[in-house]
């Protein structure tokens, strides 16, 4: 079994060098993800406070690279996803230090990522033989 090692957590993929911490830029701007609950005050009402459990970093985000295949979906895809982007730096552009505003419209997902699937029996022939067509020299 191996030994988890915790300290690249929240590192960025990064697919080249490892990019040292102090050449990183900071983040300034997050996106919280949490829930608003109803906290009692001093005079024994309650007040609506805002509880994060995590944030994502907004301002360092790179643009979204644009999509060069043919499928119309994936063109429509990205150009979404740039869309969204461009609305989070517009607006935290305006965005006073300490300051922070609901944002509405977003859904959030949890995803775990698939695990790699063996081809299906059925695909073992096709494959065994590709090996055979590829030569060299």
């Amino acid at each position: 079994m191996s030994k988890l090692d915790f300290s690249r957590m929240g590192a960025s993929v990064n697919l080249g060098a490892p990019t040292p911490q102090a050449q990183r830029k900071a983040a300034n701007i997050w996106l919280n993800v949490g829930v608003e609950v109803d906290m009692p005050t001093d005079d024994g009402g309650t007040e609506p406070v805002f509880i994060s459990a995590f944030g994502v970093p907004v301002d360092v985000l790179d643009d979204v690279k644009p999509y060069t295949g043919k499928s119309d979906r994936m063109r429509l895809i990205t150009a979404i996803k740039a869309q969204i982007v461009e609305a989070f730096k517009e607006e935290y552009a305006s965005l006073e230090p300490g300051a922070s505003i609901p944002v509405n419209g977003l859904k959030l997902e949890l995803r775990r990522v698939g695990v790699a699937q063996a081809p299906a029996a059925a695909d073992a022939e096709v494959l065994g033989g590709v090996s055979n067509l590829i030569r060299f020299g």
